[in-house]
């Protein structure tokens, strides 16, 4: 995630998988290669590949000022400086406007049921939206583990060859009963 904390508010999202390729690995020099001869690269450790499959950008309203000074021009580079975070009344603003119309119930209900990937969102809006919570959660606690279907495999292979080994060496014994109602 990225945040812009200027006088332009902006969130961007990337949504990806990635992989560290170390300077001493296989690969690196050619992805170095790739980059072009006029960035330098001396001091690095890695090259960060990112697989992105969805980005997403949002307005960063309740993003805060960094560093601004009381005209709204830059006062400096780093916080070291002394550059304080200071309050943005955008979200405010927006936020009183929308209880004005009697709006902000409603918008909230309809925008944090979920979250921006589609997890679980705020209790309060899915309450408000009649959501069942313990249903909710137990489904989405399902998609979350049909999504681990390598790990779930990985450790049912695992138990059953634990369970072989012990009774391959007589630590297991597993006898069959016969279920019958004759005492």
């Amino acid at each position: 995630m990225f945040c812009s904390f200027g006088v332009s508010p902006k969130i961007m999202r990337l949504f990806c998988r990635g992989r560290v390729v170390e300077k001493s690995d296989k690969g690196f020099e050619e992805l170095r290669a790739r980059m072009g001869s006029d960035i330098e690269l001396t001091g690095a450790r890695a090259i960060i590949l990112l697989d992105v499959w969805k980005v997403q950008t949002s307005c960063g309203f309740g993003v805060p000022l960094v560093g601004q000074s009381e005209n709204g021009t830059d006062g400096g580079k780093d916080l070291e400086s002394g550059r304080k975070f200071s309050h943005r009344d955008t979200m405010d603003r927006w936020a009183l406007s929308m209880e004005e119309k009697h709006a902000l119930l409603g918008y909230q209900k309809n925008s944090n049921f979920k979250s921006l990937d589609s997890l679980t969102g705020l209790r309060s809006a899915r309450k408000a939206r009649g959501q069942w919570i313990l249903v909710e959660d137990l489904k989405a606690w399902a998609r979350r583990i049909g999504h681990q279907w390598e790990a779930l495999m990985v450790g049912v292979l695992m138990t059953a060859s634990v369970m072989w080994a012990l009774r391959t060496t007589g630590l297991l014994i597993v006898e069959a009963k016969s279920w019958s109602h004759e005492h």
